[in-house]
Order: structure tokens, then sequence, then C-alpha cells
């Protein structure tokens, strides 16, 4: 994918979260924030919240019946991917999962990363788990820090905690910045539904 700048990528974040309008929130304000991607709440019936991404011009890649929907949409010109995972009987969206633009640079993936999560952490307080760090043999500068993430030996992730919802931000294997929200309450309905269908298959 192109390389875009720092700046656009900002611009393209701020779409990504809820406006926040006083930095100086209380907690029990970040408390009620129900995170949301391009305004569209982490809930309701699957089908319905693809037709939501599909008015806002995302198209479905592959099998739309599915517990794991990939859709691709864009913000100006840059592209992107977007997951949406559903309960597998009641079909409730638990968790988007937001895949940016692949980056061709180490220098460029944690300049994202640590953009993204900052603008996090302002919007949220600081994250209840953050992690940055290299597994042997890798180490940060010494010149093999994308290998270390195509192979899984960089860890630079960061999780908050909020009212009935999980946010995180990770560098993935993939060479981008993931960012997911996922609505615990549906994900718990999900493990249920999971478990009744492992149980009846013999």
């Amino acid at each position: 994918m192109k390389k875009i700048t720092l700046s656009f990528i900002f611009g393209l974040f701020t779409l990504f979260t809820s406006a926040q309008s006083n930095r100086a929130a209380t907690l029990s304000t970040f408390e009620k924030e129900i995170p949301e991607f391009l305004g569209i709440e982490v809930d309701g019936k699957r089908d319905e919240v693809i037709e939501k991404f599909k008015a806002k011009g995302f198209i479905v890649k592959g099998d739309i019946d599915k517990p794991v929907v990939s859709m691709n949409g864009s913000v100006g010109n840059i592209n992107f991917e977007l997951i949406i995972v559903s309960s597998p009987k009641s079909k409730i969206v638990r968790k988007f999962s937001v895949y940016l633009p692949e980056q061709s640079s180490w220098n460029s993936l944690l300049n994202d990363y640590t953009r993204y999560k900052k603008t996090l952490t302002d919007k949220y307080g600081n994250p209840g788990d953050s992690f940055d760090f290299f597994s042997s043999p890798y180490k940060l500068g010494d010149g093999y820090e994308m290998t270390a993430v195509a192979a899984e030996k960089a860890t630079y992730a960061a999780y908050w905690t909020l009212k009935g919802y999980s946010l995180s931000i990770e560098i993935s294997k993939w060479k981008q910045v993931r960012i997911s929200y996922e609505n615990d309450n549906n994900s718990k309905i999900a493990e249920k539904e999971q478990k009744d269908i492992d149980s009846n298959i013999f």
C-alpha cells in the first residue's frame, strides 16, 4: 500500500473513535463512553450492521453468512479492512477489528502505533496493560524489526477495559496497526452459543 503521511493518518483516526470534546472529562464519563467505528456501535444484528457499513461505501469480501465477515472500506484515498465478528446462532455483533494500511518500514509502523495509542490514551486514560518489547533473537535497533514483526516477535500492544467494552491497539504480524472494539456482553453470548453447538456435534 502507498505510504501515507502521519498527519493524514491522524485525521483518518479521528473517524475511528467518537469525539471527546472535553479532555478533562472524569473517569465516570469514560466509563459511559461507547466505542464506535465510523459512528456505528459494536452491537445489533450482523446483517443490520453490515447494511450500515454498506451505506458508507463498504464492500463485503467473501461469504456474508458467516460469524466472521470481512469488509473493505476507505476514507479519502486510504483503503482499510474491517472485520465484523458475530455470535454463531443469534448473529449478534460482538467485535470490530480495523486494520490500517500496511507499512513498509519499522519507523512508519511504530509512528502509526505511537500516535494512535496516544489518541486512545488521551480519550480513555492510561491503558490497563501496555507492552513494547522484542523477543529473542530480535531487539530494537538491530535493523530486523520488520522481520520480527512478521515472526510475531515484536510485542507492541495496549489494552483498555471500559464499562461493558474492551478496546485494544496492537502492531499485527501483517505490519499493520490493528484497533479492536469488543462488546463484552455479546462476546459472552457468543461463547455460550458456541459451547451449545460444540456439545451437539456428536
